[in-house]
């Protein structure tokens, strides 16, 4: 009578228990799979955030890179003009030079 009473209980308990125990893994393993979401969620959202940043850096460093090229071509520019206004003054100076001279030798021829 003991062992059977005990069986009964057992076996009571054991049914009583099964649906919590279902309950707590399904809740376990919906934590589970919630944390797992939200780590993911969170990875996502920092790898969203580094591409963007990437992105800016990327955007500032072609913005720069612009910036220095049109500095150079500037320079450069002003550089050639100069190098024309030289180049004409010098051609000029020469062409004084020239006429000069050519001037002078022909009053030495004459006298």
């Amino acid at each position: 009578m003991n062992k059977v009473t005990m069986r009964m209980m057992m076996l009571v308990m054991t049914t009583k228990m099964m649906p919590m125990t279902i309950m707590m893994t399904m809740m376990m393993t919906t934590t589970m799979m919630m944390a797992a979401a939200a780590a993911v969620a969170v990875v996502a959202v920092v790898a969203v955030v580094a591409v963007v940043m990437m992105v800016v850096m990327v955007v500032m460093v072609v913005m720069v890179m612009v910036v220095m090229v049109v500095m150079v071509v500037m320079v450069v520019m002003v550089v050639m003009v100069v190098m024309v206004v030289m180049a004409i003054a010098f051609w000029a100076r020469a062409a004084c030079a020239a006429d000069d001279a050519m001037q002078a030798y022909n009053t030495q021829q004459n006298n």
